[in-house]
């Protein structure tokens, strides 16, 4: 669980980035 976590965390992160790039 822990490390499913850590990926869906990663995962959130990496596409927050994706949508501040796009978005500027």
């Amino acid at each position: 669980m822990m490390l499913r976590d850590v990926w869906l965390g990663e995962s959130l992160n990496a596409i927050k980035i994706y949508i501040t790039n796009s978005v500027t």
